[in-house]
């Protein structure tokens, strides 16, 4: 239930509201956005520096990039101060960066979205977030360390250096504790399987992970940790990703135990949450290039310094205000009152268009509100309908909700892994009643003797009934001869 799911009704506001904006005095000013103004200044700054050729255009407009979100909730940013930055990268020495095909198919395959371990020059843009064991490295958007940021409820990516491995196979082990959907998988050397009780997805070794193909993999393995909340979030695809990992590479081997726990298992029939990264979500946080946002809650405000060049001082506080307004109360139809004074001394007489406005986003706020509640309802339904086709629960059985099984909540179809059972019901297999056939004759009506006259009656034995399988089987003619039988 991401975003993207939400995405149609909230862009269709936002078009409706903007034909609106559009028809006001002052939406006609087109204005620069903060953030593209600020970028162009620094990455004009830093072509002229003497280490400027060390560093590609693509490079340095990621960095700028990077530089801007971690910096933009400053109401001042200093000039120079990106090019201060950028001197500190050039005295660093950074490790090869890992094959970009290999992490795109790790991404779609595992809804990863934060890259552990990584560093402003090299850092993977399909992750939303990444991580840097360098503190220098939170000014151009590192999260900050792996093993000290907070990453419970998302879907990681690491390749930590000899060094910190313990420690970052327990910052792992404390992650997958946490009730919300997490995982993290992870580049590990094969030799330190002992040391963890992690799923191993793939052993990989001799396979060109890095950039530069020459180079090729060491002893290592990719290991998958999760908790049972994450496999049901996020669903993993078994099939697809199996066959997408060797075709990437020949040398890649699945264990065969992995791909049993995968394949016993009945798969859920859902996306993943989606990426913040999907096309509907940047096209929400483009920035307007009117004087009015307040419309669009995910692009960056604008703010005086913008404002300030075509209007006088009043209208750039009045516009200011006017663009701080919560989008919780537009779609509840509230409009910010220094709209109306605003618009008063320009048009007069605005309550006409202030009336239309203000239904258009209640009506845009009801529609993404029932939106979001029809999705709700499908994803609480889908789970009551895997919580019913569970076995019910034994007296005896007090602790399924402990259960550590990352499969816990997807039915067990048959044993292939044969493992040991436990005594959570997700490790037996969900077994269908035998039919068994019943034999024609069990449905037919017996006629004995309590259905003749008492005085009259006779073993039909006797009368010349015939016995089949050792049971008597009365016919018409039996039944005549016993109506004129007379005994002596």
């Amino acid at each position: 239930m991401g975003l993207s799911g939400l995405a149609k009704e909230q862009i269709q506001l936002q078009t409706q509201v903007n034909k609106i904006l559009q028809t006001l005095p002052f939406s006609l000013s087109n204005l620069q956005s903060r953030e593209s103004k600020h970028r162009e200044v620094w990455f004009r700054l830093a072509k002229k520096t003497d280490f400027a050729s060390r560093f590609s255009d693509a490079c340095l407009n990621s960095l700028t990039l990077g530089f801007w979100d971690a910096n933009k909730h400053k109401p001042f940013i200093p000039t120079r101060g990106f090019s201060m930055a950028l001197l500190k990268l050039v005295e660093k020495s950074y490790p090869p960066t890992l094959c970009p095909e290999f992490l795109t198919i790790l991404i779609e395959s595992f809804s990863l979205n934060v890259e552990g371990y990584a560093n402003p020059l090299h850092h993977f843009s399909g992750f939303e977030h990444w991580c840097s064991p360098n503190p220098e490295d939170r000014i151009f958007g590192a999260l900050g360390s792996y093993l000290d940021s907070d990453l419970s409820g998302k879907n990681s990516f690491v390749f930590p250096d000899h060094e910190s491995l313990p420690q970052a196979i327990l910052k792992t082990n404390t992650l997958i504790e946490s009730p919300a959907p997490t995982r993290v998988l992870l580049l590990l050397p094969t030799a330190t399987t002992a040391e963890h009780k992690f799923l191993v997805i793939a052993h990989i070794s001799g396979c060109p992970i890095y950039s530069e193909r020459e180079l090729r993999s060491p002893d290592l393995s990719l290991v998958l940790a999760l908790n049972k909340e994450s496999m049901i979030y996020d669903p993993i695809d078994w099939a697809l990703l199996s066959t997408r990992l060797k075709g990437w590479s020949e040398l890649l081997r699945i264990p065969a135990l992995t791909d049993s726990l995968f394949r016993e298992r009945i798969p859920v029939n859902w996306d993943p949450r989606a990426s913040c990264l999907n096309l509907f979500t940047r096209q929400m946080k483009q920035d307007a290039i009117g004087c009015f946002n307040f419309h669009r809650p995910l692009s960056s405000p604008v703010d005086r310094q913008q404002l300030r060049p075509c209007f006088p001082s009043s209208t750039t506080t009045t516009l200011t205000s006017i663009n701080k307004h919560k989008f919780s109360f537009s779609v509840l139809g509230i409009l910010p009152n220094q709209l109306r004074k605003l618009l008063r001394l320009v048009m007069g007489d605005c309550e006409p268009i202030l009336d239309h406005l203000s239904k258009t986003f209640f009506w845009g706020g009801y529609n993404i509100w029932k939106a979001r509640k029809r999705l709700a309802k499908q994803q609480w339904e889908r789970l009551q309908n895997m919580q019913q086709k569970r076995k019910p629960k034994r007296k005896g059985d007090k602790n399924e909700s402990a259960c550590k099984n990352p499969f816990h909540y997807l039915l067990k179809a048959s044993d292939l892994s044969r493992q040991r059972l436990t005594r959570c019901p997700c490790s037996k297999a969900e077994t269908k009643p035998k039919f068994v056939e019943t034999d024609l004759r069990a449905f037919m009506r017996k006629v004995g003797p309590d259905a003749l006259d008492r005085k009259h009656t006779a073993p039909v034995s006797s009368l010349g009934g015939q016995e089949i399988d050792g049971l008597a089987q009365t016919r018409k003619a039996d039944l005549i001869r016993v109506s004129h039988f007379h005994p002596p």
